[in-house]
């Protein structure tokens, strides 16, 4: 079992892609898998960056 990526958010949050995750299935499959990974880390990278707007947006009306 081997890390094939790894993905972090500036909060700290990793998504590690195993290389079993993708063993013994067929190219058609794998790359399917590959883009709801890539999905999926977008999706949590979007979130992030909005929690962030947020906190700042909060922050800023505080000190308003």
């Amino acid at each position: 079992m081997a890390v094939v990526a790894e993905y972090k958010t500036d909060s700290g949050v990793t998504v590690r892609i195993l290389d079993d995750a993708i063993a013994g299935v067929g190219q058609e499959e794998m790359e399917r898998r590959i883009r709801e990974v890539q999905r999926t880390a977008w999706r949590i990278a979007e979130n992030e960056a909005r929690r962030q707007r947020a906190a700042l947006a909060a922050a800023e009306k505080e000190g308003a």
